[in-house]
């Protein structure tokens, strides 16, 4: 083999290794919370993944609300109270919105009642 096809062929298995480089992503699981009727309030433990490449401390939202603080990377977990869908933001210390993620809650029964039969007739 010369030098020039040597070195491509290095360069070719090199460089797809390096280009895909696995980064750190926020993550927050679940994002939909399933209550019995529309309405209800929806409780449940939300886990949040915070990348190691932020700058510490972060803190989290729900709409306005403020919820905690983070001084570290890592895995944590917040009990979040919803009645419709929500934002949850995370924001530095400077009050920058650093990520956000929408909270959908869904329902399993409608409150509304089926008429059993149509309003009108003709006879």
């Amino acid at each position: 083999m010369t030098g020039k096809k040597l070195a491509l062929l290095v360069t070719g298995i090199t460089l797809p290794l390096w280009a895909f480089a696995v980064q750190e992503e926020w993550q927050v699981s679940p994002q939909t919370c399933i209550t019995a009727y529309f309405g209800d309030q929806c409780n449940m433990d939300v886990s949040i993944h915070l990348p190691s490449d932020q700058r510490f401390p972060l803190c989290l939202y729900l709409e306005s609300e403020h919820l905690s603080c983070f001084q570290r990377k890592g895995n944590f977990t917040q009990q979040v109270n919803l009645r419709e869908d929500s934002l949850l933001y995370i924001k530095d210390r400077t009050g920058n919105t650093v990520f956000s993620q929408k909270l959908m809650v869904k329902w399993e029964y409608r409150q509304d009642k089926r008429r059993v039969r149509d309003p009108w007739s003709l006879f």
